[in-house]
């Protein structure tokens, strides 16, 4: 099953705006987690995830503001079994 979260076309401040708030829930959630981990790799794993994704914001918001006036953004989850690799 899927779940679809964003599909639209958003101005630049709107597409930003968006994947700011989305990546800001997911350290959140992260944070939290550390804060209860008792396993050091688990912490590792969440601290390198964070930084991860505070790197991919910070391209993805460069390539936004690069790029034409508006953009698309579709946001999918996807549900179901481990993604592979995981």
């Amino acid at each position: 099953m899927d779940l679809k979260i964003i599909d639209g076309v958003f101005s630049k401040q709107e597409a930003i705006g968006l994947l700011t708030e989305m990546v800001a829930l997911k350290i959140r959630y992260h944070e939290r987690q550390l804060r209860q981990d008792q396993n050091e790799e688990d912490t590792n794993h969440r601290e390198a995830r964070i930084l991860a994704l505070q790197d991919a914001l910070r391209m993805a918001r460069e390539g936004i503001l690069a790029g034409p006036d508006t953009i698309g953004l579709d946001a999918v989850v996807h549900l179901g079994g481990a993604p592979a690799g995981h």
